[in-house]
């Protein structure tokens, strides 16, 4: 029987909700080849390598055979926090667009993070059409959404912590920094956006995930993450009223998501009415608001924004 452990001690006493392997040293250099520089995937970070892991022995029934192993070295208690916040944050959240941690490991030498594996983040990503576009954004609202409805605050909402699966789905990843609603962070560092003061209220600390998620928008959007620029779309729009300076005229992820499932031409119309959105088109009739996309979009959002 392969060893589980449910939670209970791991983290400062807390139970989880799922059930999550604790695998051994030797499994994970069974599933890596030792760690061969051959099965890393892409560089490493400042707080861990991802390895390629193929379960082949079928030990585990609920281990996929196909894994992401992150392996962090024992290097000081930053480190070991990461690393249990992470795991409290995703053994409490399940969610088709939330990434499925298969399970962990607490050697001598480093912890391990084991997840399902994907295909590709979004870094450097080109949607190949409107419809791929709409449905990676609306995949990532509803990943965030669900994310603050288990109680849990992000953090780092950005392109390289997206990630696309085998079957185009996308995912939310890298939870090292996610905090419960509540907890005080005392500050948020994002080196293209700014440095933002973090309030410990639990809405406002929502809205920072609003906000983020509209600089991903742009970002997606504009395939430029250096400067601001104007463009033909309205999903702009949209991601203009994620990052108005005052978090309580930020919409919901729960708005959010409801606006991206219905037709353009309806999110266009509601955009219009808000009045705080800092975007204007120019000599458009509403009757046409389906084709939007041949007008362009005026930006007036601050390049640095103070949350």
């Amino acid at each position: 029987m392969a060893p589980r452990a449910k939670g209970r001690g791991l983290l400062r006493g807390e139970l989880t909700m799922m059930e999550l392997i604790n695998f051994s040293d030797e499994d994970l250099h069974k599933f890596t080849k030792g760690f061969s520089e051959k099965r890393l995937l892409g560089k490493p970070g400042a707080f861990g390598q991802v390895y390629k892991g193929r379960n082949k022995g079928n030990n585990y029934a609920n281990c996929p055979r196909k894994v992401a192993i992150k392996i962090s070295k024992r290097k000081d208690e930053y480190v070991r926090i990461m690393w249990k916040q992470e795991i409290n944050a995703l053994s409490s959240i399940s969610h088709a667009n939330v990434i499925n941690l298969v399970g962990f490991a607490d050697t001598e030498e480093y912890y391990a993070l084991v997840y399902e594996r994907a295909k590709q983040d979004l870094e450097g990503f080109r949607a190949s059409n409107k419809g791929e576009l709409d449905a990676i954004l609306l995949g990532v609202a509803s990943g965030l959404e669900a994310i603050h409805s288990a109680g849990f605050v992000h953090w780092d909402i950005q392109l390289r912590n997206i990630l696309l699966m085998k079957d185009n789905t996308v995912k939310i990843a890298d939870f090292g920094l996610a905090t419960r609603k509540g907890e005080k962070m005392s500050f948020f560092k994002d080196r293209r956006f700014g440095i933002f003061n973090a309030n410990d209220k639990e809405s406002a600390q929502e809205k920072i995930g609003v906000f983020c998620f509209g600089n991903l928008i742009r970002e997606l959007v504009l395939l430029e993450r250096k400067e601001w620029s104007p463009t033909k779309c309205p999903r702009i729009l949209l991601a203009d009223t994620c990052i108005v300076n005052n978090p309580d005229d930020r919409p919901s992820m729960a708005t959010l998501v409801s606006k991206l499932k219905v037709p353009c031409s309806a999110m266009v119309n509601w955009l219009l009415k808000l009045e705080k959105c800092a975007c204007i088109y120019n000599n458009i009739e509403l009757e046409n608001v389906d084709t939007i996309e041949e007008y362009d979009v005026v930006l007036y959002a601050q390049h640095t924004t103070r949350v």
